[in-house]
C-alpha cells in the first residue's frame, strides 16, 4: 500500500530494530525510502565477546526433568527479587497447553505471560455469541445449543437454570424450539420474542439485527466482564462492524452468507491477552527477539527445532521462495539466523544468568543437541524436594442447625447406617442434598422405559380386572386391548418427539 500510493513520509529516519531477514517487500521499501531520501538506522544490543559466568548450559536426562529444574530455577529467582524473567521455548506452539496446566500448579495465574495468541473462535463468550446468533425460532435445538442455554454465565436469566438440564426432555439429541420454551419460560422469557431474520438484507442491516439480537438475549451477562473478556467482546462487536466492507462488493447477502462470515472472521482474528513488563514470560523463537529480562532459560535447545527446520509455503513455487530468500527455505540461511538470534540473547543479558539447556530422551526416544549449543560452564541442577501432605486433626465443635421440621432428612434407618459407613457420604447426601453427576443417554433411559412399561401394565389390568377375564379374550381382542394401552401410555410422553416419533 505505501509503494503504490507513494505515501509521503514525514520522517528523516527509520528505525529497523532486531531484523535479520528482510523479504521482498521489505526490501522494496527500503529502496523506496532511500530514494526519497530517508536514512535507516538497524538497531541491536552491543555485542558481547565472551559470557560472563552466569552463563550456563544444562543437560537434563529427560523433558521432565528439564521442566522441574526449569521451574525450580524460577522460584529461586523470584526468591531473588528478579521482577522480569524469561523462559524462550522454541516449540510453545505445540507445547503451551500442557505447559500451561504444568506452570499453574507451581505460580501464581497473573505472574505467567504466554506470548502466543488464540484465534478469537476459541474463547467461550465468542462461541456462545455465534451460538445466540444462529439461534432459529422455527427449527429445533441441539443438546449443544440447550447446554449452552441453560448454563452459559453471557445470558441474563430470571433464576437458576442448571437444575432443568436434569429434565428428561433434555436427554433428546434434538428439542422443538416450543417445547424449550415452555420449559424454560419462566427463566428465560427473552427468547419468546426471538425475532426472525430476513432471508436477505444488505450488510449494513445485517450489524443491526446482530447487535439488537445480541441485546434483547441478555448478552453478555448480568455478572460484570474481567478485563481480558471486554477486550474480547469489543473485538467480537468490531468484527461485525465489518460486514459493512462486503457492501462495496455485494449489496445483500443472506443470513447464512452472513453468519459464515462472522466465523470465518473469528477464526482468522487472533487475540493476544494483555502483557505486563514484570512477570514470566513465556515466549516462543522468532517472538523473543529483543526480549531483555532480569533473567532468561532456553529450554528444549534440540537439534530438530533449533535452527528451525525448513517449511515451504504451498501457496508460492518453491524456486521462487529460494530465489528471494524468504524465511525457513534455505537451511544455511535459518542457521545463520539461528546463531544471530543466540548471539542477540547474550548481548541483551551480558550481565544477567543465561541458562541453555536440552534433554537426551522424550517418552524413552533420544534427542540430540543443537550445533549451536555454546561451550559455557555446566549448570548444577538444584535438588528437588516432594513434600508429603501432612495429616491434620481437626475437631468439629460445631453443629448446623436444621431450620425447620419441613427440611428433615429422609431415608429412614439408612441414613443412620450412611452414617455408620461414611460419615462424609451422609452428609453430603442428607444433609447437603448433593446430587449425583447428570449422566447423559440419547433417548429413553432405562428408568423411563421400565416407567413406561409399567403405565401400560397399569391400564392392561384396569380394564381386564382379573386373570378370569384375560383368558375369556381372543387373541385379536388381546391385541387390541395391549395397542390401546400402548397409545394411551405414549400420550404421556408427547413431549419426547424424536425419541418416540410418528413411527
Amino acid at each position: 500500500y505505501l509503494l503504490q500510493t507513494n505515501y509521503p513520509f514525514q520522517h528523516q529516519k527509520i528505525t529497523w530494530a532486531f531484523f535479520d531477514c528482510f523479504h521482498p517487500q521489505q526490501d522494496a521499501l527500503i529502496t523506496h525510502m532511500t530514494n526519497q531520501g530517508i536514512a535507516h538506522d538497524f538497531f541491536d544490543f552491543p555485542h558481547q565477546d565472551s559470557p560472563n559466568s552466569s552463563h550456563q548450559t544444562y543437560v537434563a536426562p529427560d523433558t521432565e526433568t528439564e521442566m522441574q529444574q526449569l521451574i525450580q530455577w524460577i522460584k529461586v529467582q523470584q526468591e531473588k527479587g528478579l521482577q522480569r524473567i524469561g523462559v524462550v521455548v522454541p516449540d510453545l506452539s505445540q507445547q503451551a497447553k500442557p505447559l500451561q496446566r504444568l506452570l499453574k500448579q507451581h505460580f501464581v495465574d497473573s505472574d505467567l505471560r504466554f506470548s502466543l495468541g488464540e484465534a478469537l473462535w476459541s474463547f467461550p463468550i465468542v462461541k456462545h455469541a455465534l451460538m445466540l446468533l444462529k439461534l432459529k425460532s422455527d427449527e429445533a435445538l441441539s443438546r449443544e445449543q440447550c447446554k449452552v442455554l441453560l448454563t452459559s454465565p453471557f445470558i441474563h436469566s430470571e433464576g437458576p437454570r442448571q437444575n432443568l438440564l436434569q429434565h428428561p426432555i433434555f436427554q433428546e439429541p434434538f428439542i422443538p424450539f416450543d417445547i424449550f420454551l415452555e420449559k424454560t419460560k419462566s427463566i428465560l422469557p427473552q427468547l419468546s420474542v426471538l425475532e426472525t431474520f430476513p432471508k436477505i438484507a444488505s450488510p449494513p442491516e445485517w450489524i443491526s439485527f446482530f447487535q439488537k439480537r445480541l441485546i434483547n438475549l441478555g448478552f453478555p451477562g448480568s455478572v460484570p466482564l474481567n478485563e481480558n473478556n471486554q477486550k474480547i467482546l469489543a473485538k467480537f462487536y468490531t468484527i461485525i462492524e465489518t460486514l459493512q466492507t462486503i457492501s462495496l462488493v455485494i449489496p445483500k447477502i443472506s443470513a447464512s452468507e452472513a453468519l459464515d462470515f462472522l466465523e470465518k472472521s473469528t477464526q482468522d482474528a487472533i487475540h493476544q491477552p494483555p502483557q505486563n513488563y514484570q512477570g514470566i514470560h513465556f515466549m516462543g523463537w522468532l517472538e523473543s527477539s529483543g526480549f531483555c529480562g532480569d533473567a532468561l532459560w532456553i529450554c528444549h535447545f534440540q537439534s530438530h527445532l533449533v535452527p528451525q527446520p525448513i517449511q515451504f509455503s504451498p501457496l508460492l513455487p518453491i524456486h521462487w521462495q529460494k530465489k528471494h530468500s524468504l524465511a525457513r527455505t534455505q537451511s544455511d540461511k535459518e542457521l545463520e539466523m539461528a546463531q544471530n538470534m543466540l548471539q542477540r540473547f547474550i548481548n541483551a543479558h551480558a550481565q544477567a544468568p543465561v541458562i541453555i539447556s536440552h534433554a537426551k530422551t522424550k517418552n524413552e526416544e533420544p534427542l540430540w543437541p543443537s550445533p549451536l549449543l555454546p561451550e559455557w560452564t555446566r549448570y548444577c541442577p538444584k535438588e528437588i524436594h516432594v513434600e508429603s501432605a501432612l495429616l491434620e486433626n481437626i475437631v468439629q465443635d460445631y453443629t448446623i442447625p436444621l431450620q425447620d421440621k419441613s427440611h428433615l432428612p429422609k431415608g429412614g434407618y439408612q441414613v443412620l447406617a450412611s452414617l455408620a459407613n461414611c460419615p462424609f457420604q451422609a452428609f453430603a447426601n442428607y444433609r447437603l442434598h448433593s446430587q449425583s453427576l447428570l449422566q447423559e443417554e440419547v433417548g429413553l433411559n432405562p428408568s423411563e422405559r421400565g416407567r413406561m412399561m409399567h403405565r401400560a401394565l397399569q391400564y392392561i389390568w384396569q380394564e381386564l380386572k382379573d386373570q378370569h377375564s384375560l383368558k375369556q379374550l381372543q387373541e385379536n381382542d388381546t391385541k387390541n386391548l395391549c395397542l390401546r394401552a400402548i397409545d394411551k401410555t405414549l400420550t404421556e410422553f408427547k413431549d419426547r418427539p424424536f425419541s418416540l416419533d410418528k413411527l
